[in-house]
């Protein structure tokens, strides 16, 4: 397992006061980031990765509500990862951000994609900030080369196999999607 690099973002300052969505392109490290900043303070975390908590939120977004209720959770800190997978949740985040002192931290990889489909984006309730790739002070410690950067990105040493077959997918992706639209 490869150790994890502390990133410099501050989300946890902005969390104090009101909740927050968390935007970063897919491999940047926002579920790292929330499982290494994250460990006390969290009342319920769910990842929408999970398929039995995506499908019980698809089929009812308003098991969310059941589920704090259930916990009587009132205040604090509640995690959604990869919220634009059942935007649905939305309505109900933002009622409960209406109703409780429930801050909410809220991961996707698109805000352009939620807003494409029209949803909830909580008017005003909730910050917004974007998590990039590694930056020179989060790096620096294992000298990454100008090449290396260049060729791969600023991703970690075990992201280059993912990366290559990425990029793999993608071309053979465009190259059918090509042959049956021309």
């Amino acid at each position: 397992m490869e150790r994890y690099i502390k990133r410099i973002i501050d989300i946890q300052s902005k969390l104090k006061s009101k909740s927050l969505f968390l935007f970063g392109t897919l491999q940047t490290g926002k579920s790292s980031l929330i499982a290494n900043q994250f460990q006390d303070d969290v009342k319920l975390s769910w990842s929408l990765l999970n398929s039995r908590v995506r499908r019980r939120c698809q089929a009812d977004p308003g098991v969310l509500r059941d589920e704090i209720e259930t916990r009587g959770i009132r205040d604090g800190l509640v995690i959604i990862d990869e919220i634009q997978k059942i935007p649905e949740l939305l309505d109900e985040v933002h009622l409960l951000i209406e109703e409780t002192n429930i801050r909410f931290l809220l991961t996707g990889s698109s805000a352009r994609r939620l807003k494409e489909q029209g949803v909830n984006l909580i008017g005003g309730r909730a910050g917004k900030m974007n998590l990039h790739p590694f930056v020179w002070p989060e790096i620096k410690e294992f000298n990454p080369t100008l090449d290396r950067i260049l060729k791969y990105g600023r991703l970690s040493n075990s992201e280059h196999f993912f990366f290559r077959n990425y990029v793999e997918f993608r071309k053979k992706y465009l190259s059918v999607l090509n042959k049956i639209l021309f």
